[in-house]
């Protein structure tokens, strides 16, 4: 018990001091308010003879409403015993609890004393908590753009946020309360009424894409890939190497001629860093890719005879000539 007391009044064997003692017991939406009207004597006396004055409003200033009279008895002539505190009032009020605190101003007064010989005052500030508050916070989860924290009030509804993070190469699914989760639980703009904090974070899913393979004059058994941003999948096109007869494979570009090496000549990606990073495909969209080729036999017959026929081998032109099959060998060929 913490008794606010008020100045100490009259001399001598009368001196005494009111004072206010304030209990709050509060439920999820009310509080019981106790307020407690005290006398300290110092030394014994009894009076029944006074009046007692006393107001509790958000504006008051001052004790003015008249409550009557109170008997005061203390026992002890020992200077300021606690024996000599007594309760002279009990004065119990219920508060709804509203969305923001209320404060209340509490008075006392008591004249008429004749030991004192001279009112005795006291007054306490008192303010009823309002609604308990929840808060909810939204995590991007590796995205960008979460929408800002919200407080919620106890026994009433809110919507969620309907603003959305953004995460390159992924859709967003909606709101968890757990991190790793696959499927949402929560979506913007939902409904939330329980009388908790939530946490919630966001749920991606890997965009889908599409990988198309142009031969550019070769030819190939699949021209078409399916591609999960952040996924190694078809990381390896090694099973798929388009062939050109007369013509080495080179890799997949960006373009059918020049462009970006996204593939090297084995099928695998190149890890450039723009499509694949790590064998995993980190471009939000969907990639059209070209074979390049390098000449490596071609046969060239003059348009005049008597004609050498010529073949490219190696990076130069070599005279050519039938292979005959002689003598058990294979005569002249490539010279």
């Amino acid at each position: 018990m913490a008794i606010e007391w008020g100045k100490t009044y009259g001399s001598g064997n009368g001196e005494a001091k009111l004072g206010i003692n304030v209990i709050l017991k509060k439920t999820a939406t009310e509080v019981e308010r106790t307020l407690e009207i005290w006398i300290w004597n110092r030394y014994k006396w009894t009076d029944a003879n006074n009046t007692l004055y006393y107001t509790c409003t958000q504006t008051a200033t001052s004790a003015k409403n008249s409550r009557g009279s109170v008997t005061v008895s203390t026992p002890s002539n020992t200077s300021w015993s606690d024996s000599n505190k007594k309760l002279l009032k009990t004065y119990t009020v219920t508060y709804d609890r509203e969305d923001t605190d209320q404060v209340y101003k509490a008075y006392a007064k008591l004249s008429g004393l004749d030991y004192v010989g001279e009112p005795l005052y006291a007054n306490a500030k008192i303010t009823i908590p309002a609604l308990d508050t929840y808060t909810i916070e939204y995590d991007g989860n590796g995205g960008t753009g979460a929408p800002s924290k919200q407080t919620k009030t106890y026994g009433k509804a809110i919507n969620l946020r309907t603003g959305i993070p953004t995460k390159e190469g992924y859709k967003f699914l909606g709101w968890s309360t757990s991190k790793t989760a696959t499927s949402a639980s929560y979506q913007p703009g939902a409904e939330y009424k329980k009388n908790a904090d939530l946490k919630l974070y966001a749920v991606w899913s890997e965009c889908d894409y599409v990988l198309t393979l142009n031969a550019n004059g070769g030819t190939m058994e699949n021209d078409s890939y399916g591609l999960k941003y952040d996924s190694s999948d078809q990381s390896d096109l090694s099973a798929n190497i388009p062939i050109k007869y007369g013509f080495k494979f080179l890799g997949w570009f960006t373009a059918a001629e020049g462009g970006v090496k996204v593939y090297n000549e084995s099928g695998l990606c190149t890890n450039e860093g723009t499509y694949w990073k790590n064998n995993k495909y980190v471009y939000a969209g969907n990639l059209t890719l070209y074979a390049h080729w390098e000449l490596t036999a071609t046969l060239i017959v003059g348009d005049k005879k008597p004609a050498m026929p010529m073949v490219y081998v190696d990076g130069e032109w070599r005279k050519a000539y039938a292979h005959i099959y002689k003598n058990g060998k294979w005569n002249t060929g490539i010279t």
